[in-house]
């Protein structure tokens, strides 16, 4: 009984040491969307500094979907008080999002075109200084090309994140104390 108490305590021990372990160390994910030939998208978690088993989500938009049933709508009240903390708290979690998350790789090369050939140039004109302003880096390779043709859009966009889990949890604990906590 002693040997199998002993088994038993320590896959408990690995278990929680490896969601621990999964908790601290970043996790990497790989996003791609095609439009050609038809508009496909993916995204692939990798746990453990992007070492870990892929965890895989995948598939191909447009699909039909069964509408939602109609619930009862359920009116929620916010007080004021914890709506203006909610205010003043955002910017902070918005901070500690983003800083959760580091950029490794970006590439988009990608065609659009609106009805108007006019809004298409003026959607160019407000993207040009982002493709044409940042400094040459190996980390992303940006490829935007108007076409004054028509309406199109093709494509491809693939990203390589690393996020910090523990401190998105972190983050998220933050910003429920300041907006949530009784005593405000």
């Amino acid at each position: 009984m002693a040997i199998a108490l002993t088994i038993v305590l320590w896959a408990t021990l690995a278990l929680a040491t490896i969601c621990l372990a999964a908790l601290l160390l970043p996790v990497r994910i790989e996003m791609h969307i095609r439009t050609e030939p038809r508009l496909r998208y993916g995204m692939i978690l990798r746990p453990f500094f992007g070492r870990g088993p892929g965890f895989s989500v995948t598939g191909a938009a447009w699909r039909k979907r069964k509408p939602p049933r109609k619930q009862k709508s359920r009116t929620s009240r916010v007080s004021a008080k914890r709506g203006r903390a909610m205010i003043r708290a955002a910017p902070d979690l918005l901070r500690g999002l983003l800083d959760s998350v580091r950029l490794e790789t970006l590439r988009l090369d990608a065609t659009f075109g609106t009805d108007d050939p006019a809004d298409t140039g003026h959607l160019f004109g407000f993207v040009s200084p982002v493709l044409y302003g940042l400094p040459p880096s190996d980390k992303y390779h940006v490829r935007l090309r108007p076409d004054f043709n028509g309406p199109v859009f093709d494509g491809s966009f693939e990203a390589h994140l690393r996020v910090l889990p523990f401190w998105i949890a972190g983050t998220l604990v933050r910003f429920g104390w300041r907006v949530f906590w009784p005593g405000r």
